[in-house]
């Protein structure tokens, strides 16, 4: 099996430039760096764009060197761009939790962008791993995500040959292995991308001249937190937990029918790693109004790395700024869900049945009251007077539960509405 040798054993491909585009860091957590590319616009689109990248490559195949750059493309069309830099565990790192880099790592980048654009919403785009965090973050925070953009990520990996393959319990013992290394080794993925340059060279490095530069990347793999390796590809490889809306994240079921969010997935015809049926899954498990599919011709990497990849940049960021102008269903914090589908409290609805038995009481202290005070004028008004008044009470409390059932309606109308 070809294998791609690292940067110390090539050289001269280390020497290329590369990630060049101006950025500004933000603030650093951990080994985690948060940075805000510089706008080269007056006017910026509304909706800011944060981008979410794997944890096993260096993110700078994004911003591979000038011209051959995603992020400058957005940057040059007015959108404000955001990325995380999750740069290399250590050994101290090894506990680290899949959870802990979803609800803290990217739960604050994505509170910091909004709060430094001055947004209610942002734009997540996340590629392959990265696909995988962002979609998970959407369905437990649908509230920020205006649009998701997930791009070669396998949501639904019972598609892909090539990851059923990879991830098989009996050839991967993730316990093992976590418990030999503590992090999982570079040169572990290193084997994975041998594999898929194998017999698709082309469509791995592309057509484009800044080959020496994706040569670069391609050998620049970095270790991976142990235990958050362990639940990723346990719970979407192995079980495929988030496939099948059993995932949990802190406690917190990973539901992605919670996602309203404008969704848009970009896949390869000719991508082993996350093939179209693996990809496309997503749409028909979302609650989203809006889908857009991109098909790119080529494979894992062909989003950068063709020569018509300016074309579908452009396609990304057009749907970008229509979206982010379109209304999105109603999306609910999880404490707020709660609260909506809660039961109204008995003693505000009066049931048909209670209100008959109120009618019934009535009456017959009406008949008890006249018989016993029948030689009694005075008395007779008197219990005239009560019986009408209660008459009128009974009137009010039919008048208050059919208000009653109004409401009831009206909540399970709004129940519905959220669940769809």
């Amino acid at each position: 099996m070809f294998e791609i040798p690292f940067l110390d054993d090539r050289p001269e491909h280390a020497e290329v430039e590369v990630g060049t585009t101006p950025k500004e860091l933000i603030y650093t957590d951990n080994k985690l760096s948060f940075y805000r590319y510089k706008p080269v616009k007056k006017n910026l689109h509304p909706i800011p764009f944060l981008i979410i990248y794997a944890l096993i490559n260096r993110n700078y195949i994004l911003d591979l060197v000038p011209g051959t750059s995603f992020v400058e493309h957005l940057i040059n069309n007015g959108i404000d761009v955001y990325i995380i830099d999750w740069g290399e565990p250590t050994d101290e790192d090894r506990f680290l939790t899949l959870d802990y880099f979803i609800d803290w790592y990217i739960h604050k980048a994505v509170k910091k962008t909004l709060e430094i654009s001055k947004a209610d919403k942002l734009t997540l785009f996340g590629y392959c791993m990265g696909g995988h965090l962002a979609t998970i973050y959407n369905a437990l925070h649908d509230e920020y995500i205006q649009n998701l953009i997930v791009l070669a990520s396998p949501i639904d990996p019972r598609n892909s040959q090539f990851i059923n393959i990879w991830a098989d319990k009996e050839r991967l013992n993730l316990e093992k292995m976590v418990r030999a290394f503590g992090n999982v080794p570079a040169r572990f993925m290193q084997r994975i991308f041998g594999l898929i340059r194998d017999k698709m060279e082309k469509n791995y490095y592309g057509d484009i001249n800044e080959r020496d530069a994706v040569i670069k990347w391609a050998s620049d793999n970095i270790n991976i937190a142990g235990q958050a390796f362990m639940k990723y590809v346990k719970d979407i490889f192995q079980e495929y937990k988030l496939a099948k809306n059993e995932m949990q994240i802190n406690g917190k079921a990973v539901k992605l029918n919670n996602i309203t969010s404008n969704l848009m997935v970009i896949t390869g015809n000719d991508d082993w790693v996350a093939p179209y049926e693996a990809t496309t899954a997503l749409h028909k498990k979302v609650s989203s109004n809006i889908h857009e599919t991109v098909t790119l011709d080529g494979g894992h990497l062909s989003f950068i790395v063709m020569k018509n990849s300016k074309q579908k940049w452009n396609k990304v960021v057009e749907w970008h700024k229509e979206m982010s102008d379109k209304p999105l269903p109603q999306s609910l914090t999880q404490e707020q869900l709660s609260e909506k589908t809660k039961k109204p409290a008995k003693k505000n609805v009066k049931s048909n049945a209670e209100v008959k038995t109120t009618q019934k009481k009535n009456s017959n202290s009406k008949t008890k009251s006249t018989a016993k005070t029948g030689n009694k004028r005075s008395s007779n008004k008197n219990n005239n007077s009560n019986a009408k008044k209660k008459k009128q009470n009974t009137k009010q409390e039919q008048g208050d539960n059919t208000s009653n059932s109004s409401a009831i309606s009206k909540t399970q109308n709004e129940k519905s509405k959220v669940t769809q």
